[in-house]
Formats: C-alpha cells, sequence, structure tokens
C-alpha cells in the first residue's frame, strides 16, 4: 500500500471517530449544514372573486404562526394568487427597528404588527387573483419549494377540468379524482401539508350552501387534496371578515339544489328531489335519513290522507349506460324511506328507475344540440308525482 493510500485511511478513520463521539455526545451539526433540520416554507395560496368572502386566515392558524414564531427564529410566509405571478415574502419575525429579534417585552406587539402585514400581504394577494383555477395555484405553491401550504378560498372550482359547474354536487369524489388524474390536473404535493382553509365562505351571487352541499364540498376536496399525495386537513373554523377587499373577478355560480314543488293537471302535485341533497355521491345510501324524512314530511301526511305517489329515479346522460340501476336503487330508497314512516305500500303505485331516459334531449343539450354539461346535475333527482283524490 502506497504511503498516500494509508494516509488518506488514517483520515477516514480518524473522521469517522470523531463523528461518533460528537453524535454521541449529542454536538449539533453546523448552521448551513445538510445534516441540519430543514426549516418549513409555508405559503399561503389565496383565490378570490365575486361569489365568495374575502380570504381571512382562521384563528387557529394565526395560533399556529405564533406558536411557530416563538419556537424557531426566520419564520417567512410566501403570499401568492391564483392565475398572478407576484410572490410576497412576509418575515414575521418580531424585529427592532435596527433588525435585531425582540425577545423583551415589546414582542407580542411587534408579533402583531408582522400578523397585520401578512393580512395586507393576503388582501393584496386576493386583488391580484385572476383565475379560479385552485389546483393551479396549489401547484404554483409546491414549485416553490413550500412544504406547508394554507389554501385560502371557498372552494369554488370553476376551471376545467374541475368545474364545479359541470361537476355538480353529486359527483363521486373518487370519480372526480379519477378524471382529474387522466387529464394530468393534480399536482404532485407528496410530503406537504395543505390547510383547505374558509371551504364554503360564499357570498354575493352564490345561492348559500345547505348542509348537503357543505358536505359535498368538503369530501371533493378532500378527496382531490389527498391524491395530490399532500397531508390534507379542512380548517372551517372562526376568522375575521375582511372588508375593503376588492373581488377582481367574476366567479362561477353552482346552482345549490332544492327540492321544488310543480302542480299538475287534476290537481296533481310533482315534487322533484335532488339526488345531490338525499344521497351520498354515486350511490344509493341516503345521506341522512332525518334531514330527507324531513323533505318528505308533506308528502306523508298527503299519502296517508288517500293519495297515490309514482316515484321515478332519474339521472344525466353522462357516463356508461343509461343510469337505470343506479336510479332504480335510489326510487327503492325513497319508497323505503316512505314506508318506514308509516305509508302503506298500496299508495306507492310505481317504483322505477328511469335513468337518463324520461327526459327529452332538449333538457341536456344546447340550443345548437350539444351536450350541455352545465344542465347534468340538475337532472340527477327523484320525481315523485301525487296523485289526490277528489276529496283532498
Amino acid at each position: 500500500m502506497s504511503a498516500l493510500h494509508a494516509r488518506r485511511r488514517t483520515v477516514r478513520r480518524l473522521f469517522g471517530i470523531s463523528m461518533l463521539v460528537c453524535l454521541a455526545a449529542g454536538c449539533a451539526p453546523p448552521s448551513g449544514s445538510s445534516l441540519a433540520e430543514p426549516r418549513p416554507g409555508i405559503a399561503v395560496a389565496v383565490a378570490h372573486h365575486d361569489t365568495e368572502l374575502p380570504p381571512a386566515l382562521s384563528d387557529s392558524e394565526r395560533a399556529g404562526l405564533r406558536a411557530l414564531v416563538s419556537s424557531r427564529d426566520d419564520v417567512t410566509v410566501t403570499v401568492l394568487a391564483a392565475g398572478d405571478p407576484t410572490v410576497e415574502r412576509v418575515d414575521l419575525e418580531p424585529r427592532r427597528p435596527n433588525g435585531q429579534i425582540e425577545h423583551g417585552p415589546r414582542r407580542d406587539a411587534l408579533l402583531d404588527q408582522r400578523l397585520a402585514a401578512l393580512d395586507a400581504a393576503i388582501d393584496r394577494a386576493a386583488a391580484r387573483s385572476s383565475s379560479t383555477d385552485l389546483l393551479g395555484v396549489l401547484g404554483s405553491a409546491v414549485r416553490l419549494g413550500s412544504t406547508e401550504i394554507h389554501v385560502l378560498s371557498a372552494g369554488l372550482s370553476g376551471t376545467d377540468p374541475f368545474d364545479m359547474r359541470v361537476s355538480g354536487w353529486d359527483v363521486d369524489p373518487q370519480r372526480l379524482v379519477a378524471g382529474l388524474r387522466a387529464e394530468h390536473a393534480l399536482p404532485d404535493a407528496t410530503g406537504r401539508t395543505v390547510v383547505l382553509s374558509g371551504l364554503g365562505r360564499t357570498t354575493g351571487r352564490q345561492p348559500p350552501l345547505d348542509e348537503s352541499a357543505q358536505q359535498s364540498l368538503r369530501a371533493q376536496w378532500t378527496a382531490v387534496c389527498a391524491a395530490t399525495g399532500a397531508r390534507c386537513t379542512v380548517d372551517d373554523g372562526p376568522r375575521p371578515v375582511r372588508s375593503g377587499v376588492p373581488a377582481p373577478i367574476a366567479g362561477p355560480v353552482v346552482p345549490v339544489p332544492q327540492a321544488t314543488t310543480v302542480r299538475g293537471p287534476a290537481g296533481g302535485v310533482e315534487v322533484s328531489l335532488p339526488s345531490s341533497v338525499l344521497f351520498v355521491a354515486g350511490s344509493c345510501v341516503l345521506r341522512d335519513q332525518v334531514a330527507a324524512g324531513a323533505l318528505l314530511r308533506i308528502v306523508v301526511g298527503r299519502l296517508q290522507l288517500g293519495a297515490s305517489v309514482a316515484i321515478s329515479g332519474r339521472t344525466a346522460p353522462v357516463g356508461p349506460g343509461d343510469g337505470v340501476s343506479l336510479a332504480t336503487c335510489r326510487a327503492q330508497a325513497v319508497a323505503d324511506l316512505l314506508y318506514g314512516q308509516g305509508v302503506p305500500r298500496t299508495a306507492v303505485t310505481r317504483v322505477a328507475g328511469d335513468g337518463s331516459l324520461a327526459d327529452p334531449p332538449s333538457a341536456s343539450h344546447d340550443a345548437a344540440g350539444q351536450p350541455d354539461p352545465t344542465t347534468w346535475p340538475a337532472l340527477r333527482r327523484v320525481v315523485l308525482t301525487l296523485t289526490s283524490p277528489t276529496h283532498l
């Protein structure tokens, strides 16, 4: 063995011994070393339009940032807006005028000022937001290297391929994910933490979301977020209402399904119940039997007085087949619910799944004869046609 090789071998041995001694003694790696604990990159991704309230951090998010500042130095938050290339970085460290970090009695007051600066940056990002593409702004935050991403939005996505005006409230979340994956629309957020903050905070032209719409919105975004590989949480906790923040663009209006009643000839009544109100997406399992029973209370009263009812399950003309199987299962679920509330079986004259066959083509197509996906959510329903005896 040459003298040079012997010296190299000796150096390697000494280095290995010194590392073992250092680890045993609890030595910390030098600042800037690749062995140092990585500091989290925090991003706030903002989307804002005129059908949702101005974005704001929740009380719990603000408390989390306070705790983080207390535990480490150099906490910086990156703020970005959907559809806008501008990126702002806000240093949350409570610093004195000379740049030194305050650890004395003014620390809390200075931290309040830094959080106010973050609020102002979020307001500016909201005013710059020029897209309803929430997956796009999430992807931008990932590309910036952020490991903790707070998405501030009501969640009403209006950009293809995730346009809620088309998918509606009744879409199966896993089917939605499969479609987004096929379109390569899901960013890779593996290993990140994503907080979906403010889902359902709508305003203006957007009808208020009822409980079933809120549940559907949460289920869709939870599934989509998980499909990116991130650790996902939903924060719908209290937060301040920001004022004076302009809405830069018109947002999507996603119709909220409601039961409708139409009086027909000879005193007959047609009650239309949206599937998204009654059923878990893509199934014939009732979301909430108590809530569904409340919707049917008037129908039950009429049937107990001698009226009869025909039940028809309807679906939209999308996907394989004509939807008859799912529609039949849903019609039967409504019939069983009526029986459970004391309606005699003789009062139910028909239980059928008509699928997408019951509605004329014009109901699902535009004036040019082309399929109109925005009409499909309203076609997914259960129709109860009541025929009353002459004395009612």
